[in-house]
């Protein structure tokens, strides 16, 4: 069967979300299998060459979802899938909802001692990534 004529076939492939702070704006890039084994094994907080995208500027890891939608967690070691008990940060959010029967979203409110045990990736970037979230660093800084 053929599909429907105008329909956009879905990327396949993993993004890199860019973002720049002293303009305050994000670019989102569609990687190549040669751009992507660049940051494989890479962990989170790593500095790379921003080259390999023409960037002159150097490029920091800071997080990430793999292909499953699990988030990268700094504190979590290797490429690894694990179960770990948070009561918020990276991947959890704790919030309360209203007494009411209508939930609505701005009622929610944040609380602590929460917790919940939930599953996240570890803080290397796996093979099998679909997002890496990436911010721009000076070229002065050092690495």
């Amino acid at each position: 069967m053929s599909s429907a004529p105008g329909r956009s076939e879905r990327v396949a492939g993993c993004r890199l979300v860019l973002s720049d702070p002293e303009k305050g704006v994000a670019q989102g890039f569609v990687l190549t299998p040669e751009q992507l084994q660049v940051f494989v094994g890479k962990k989170i907080g790593s500095v790379l060459d921003g080259s390999v995208l023409g960037i002159k500027k150097k490029i920091k890891v800071t997080g990430g979802t793999d292909a499953h939608g699990f988030p990268l967690r700094p504190d979590v070691q290797g490429a690894r899938k694990a179960e770990i008990l948070v009561s918020g940060g990276v991947g959890y959010h704790p919030k309360r909802k209203p007494p009411s029967k209508r939930k609505k979203k701005r009622n929610k409110r944040p609380v602590r001692g929460k917790r919940k045990r939930i599953l996240v990736r570890g803080n290397a970037v796996p093979e099998n990534v679909a997002q890496i979230n990436a911010v721009t660093l000076e070229a002065s800084q050092p690495s």
